[in-house]
């Protein structure tokens, strides 16, 4: 384990509302991985139909070469106005570009994401 020392979220020396941040000694292979996650609100009804086949053709993209623990989750909280969630995690960078690029992700953006989805957010982890 290595330990990161005190970091203070204001970037102050006296370390005002500061956490330790430890960090496992864990394979490169290991630290590389990545997250792609994206929290969004759909156009459609909840529970409605429509909404049922948006999540069931957005799970099709786990069939994507290089994607693993894929996840669709509901977001429960009353501070996010976004009422699902999509998770997966790649080994490498460039199996994350690889999805980016596949024709089944392109069609999927274009004919359901684009068309269907109101508001999202995108954000991709690296592991520290």
């Amino acid at each position: 384990m290595r330990d990161t020392a005190n970091l203070s979220p204001t970037g102050d020396s006296m370390g005002t509302a500061s956490s330790r941040i430890v960090v496992a000694d864990t394979p490169e292979s290991v630290r590389q991985t990545m997250e792609h996650t994206v929290t969004f609100r759909l156009k459609h009804a909840s529970g409605s139909s429509a909404e049922t086949d948006f999540l069931f053709a957005a799970a099709e993209l786990a069939s994507i070469p290089g994607v693993t623990d894929f996840q669709i989750r509901r977001q429960v909280s009353s501070k996010n106005s976004h009422t699902f969630g999509i998770s997966m995690k790649f080994d490498s960078d460039s199996e994350f570009q690889a999805y980016c690029s596949h024709a089944l992700h392109n069609e999927f953006v274009k004919s359901r994401w684009i068309p269907e989805v109101e508001e999202f957010q995108e954000a991709d982890f690296e592991n520290i």
